[in-house]
């Protein structure tokens, strides 16, 4: 793998057209390998195995002031006003080199009635990262190692013609080691584990409903930002209690596909994206005795705990060979049950103690509560189709550092395809109507040296505008 993109992607006037005058990197080389094998020790028992190993070196960089030395230029905040600029540059940059070995082996077996797997897996990870700051007297370098070793099995059994009964369990045990120059170190070593017990009833030959509770894990590990104080360098491991019920058919002379699933998540430790938005003045948390100018520096943190609720629909409806009529729809609702954020923008860092910003009952980051996708295909002929599709998704908020929302959008997809023998032609329009989707978002601090740094955002991502295609491709 071979990537080359520059990343330019926040604009003060949220128009889309950047004013940055040393615009980011996204650099990535990795070169990948992998051994599988497979032995078939009896009709009923086989053996598998997978060795892999990757090697990358990665790079990503952004222009942290958005700026360029002649924004000022004539206007209010022009040098020549003050005696100084207002306008700062700074340059962020992260080099990360990664190598990791993984061995997969497992055992397979099966007979009339059940079905079984046993494994053993193990990863070997070393990260090294460089950062490279404008405000950093020398570079700032880490050094992350961790050691997974997990045993796993699943059991699968047919209580009945038409029940079934599948568990399943996986123990891990992770050792990491951590280290910087800033002589900050951990050693964690903790046990995991995750599982699951799942029911499945075959209603008919085109009808299944389930039922299922889980328990997974997403393992902790570090930042490597030596502007965050030691307290948040290391996040926690979350966990996740999971229920779930569902059902999938086919209906109505199989004319119609369905597929509906009903969940509710338990989360404890959950790992978000947090920011820690520091004075370049006085190396502080930004308020208004420690003004921007400001760095940035994103980390993960973790929430006490949160819910996680919603409903998932697929729908496919096809009465004859001329039309397709499709739809998917997520219904969302998440909020966190514990949550106080010293580092919100509305929390008082000012007072002795500080008192934090209570995000109890809110919505999580980046979870709208619908997302929708409506579409029908035309089958003109036999080797002619057209597609129009409607995207929908609702509001959500961008951070828990602020209170920043997104806008909700619709969004119209056009495609025609024509296909003879083994070539396939497509002509394709997405975001029609030009519509300007906001996906990521920042309200918590000043960056615009035009209005003296007084305007907290928000300052908006944008996803792609109006795209008109044409692709080709051959089978072969």
């Amino acid at each position: 793998v071979d990537v080359n993109n520059g990343y330019d992607a926040f604009s003060l006037d949220n128009n889309q057209t950047t004013l940055s005058d040393e615009p980011g990197k996204d650099l990535q080389e990795t070169l990948a390998s992998a051994i599988q094998i497979k032995w078939k020790l009896s009709d009923y028992l086989k053996f598998e195995s997978t060795l892999s190993t990757t090697d990358s070196d990665i790079s990503y960089s952004y222009d942290e002031d958005w700026t360029n030395p002649g924004i000022c230029d004539g206007l209010d905040c022009d040098s020549a006003n003050w005696g100084f600029d207002w306008w700062y540059q700074s340059v962020d940059t992260y080099k990360r080199k990664i190598t990791s070995n993984n061995l997969d082996l497992r055992l397979l077996g099966s007979d009339e009635q059940s079905s079984w797997v046993i494994g053993y897996y193990l990863k070997d990870q070393n990260m090294d990262i460089t950062r490279e700051y404008t405000y950093l007297a020398s570079p700032f370098m880490s050094n992350f190692d961790t050691n997974n070793k997990a045993i796993y099995g699943q059991y699968s059994f047919n209580i009945s013609e038409k029940l079934n009964l599948t568990s399943g369990l996986r123990f891990e045990n992770r050792s990491a080691t951590y280290a910087d120059n800033d002589n900050i170190q951990f050693n964690p070593d903790e046990d995991m584990w995750g599982g699951k017990l799942s029911l499945k009833y075959q209603w008919s030959k085109s009808k299944m409903l389930y039922t299922t509770i889980s328990r997974g894990y997403k393992a902790g590990g570090f930042n490597a930002n030596n502007a965050l104080p030691r307290i948040d360098r290391e996040f926690k491991t979350e966990t996740q209690l999971n229920y779930e019920a569902g059902m999938k058919g086919l209906w109505l002379d199989k004319k119609l596909t369905l597929q509906l699933s009903a969940f509710y998540q338990d989360r404890k430790n959950i790992q978000i994206k947090q920011s820690l938005v520091l004075s370049n003045a006085t190396g502080l948390p930004f308020n208004d005795s420690n003004p921007c100018p400001c760095s940035f520096n994103g980390y993960t943190g973790n929430a006490t705990s949160g819910i996680n609720s919603g409903i998932e629909l697929e729908a496919k409806w096809r009465s004859n060979d001329e039309y397709m009529f499709y739809a998917t729809i997520g219904l969302l609702q998440t909020e966190y049950t514990d949550f106080k954020s010293f580092s919100h923008l509305e929390a008082d860092t000012d007072s002795i103690p500080p008192v934090p910003y209570d995000l109890s009952g809110r919505g999580q980051a980046h979870s709208p509560e619908h997302q929708i996708t409506v579409g029908s295909r035309f089958f003109i002929n036999d080797e002619l189709t057209f597609n129009i599709e409607v995207e929908s998704k609702g509001e959500f908020y961008f951070s828990n550092r602020h209170n920043a929302e997104s806008d909700n959008y619709e969004l119209l997809n056009l495609r025609l395809t024509y296909q003879l023998d083994d070539w396939r032609l497509h002509i394709y329009a997405h975001n029609v109507t030009d519509e300007k989707i906001q996906t990521r978002g920042f309200g918590s601090f000043p960056n615009d040296p035009r209005n003296l740094y007084s305007v907290n955002g928000p300052y908006y991502q944008f996803a792609k505008p109006r795209v008109i295609g044409l692709n080709v491709s051959i089978e072969f």
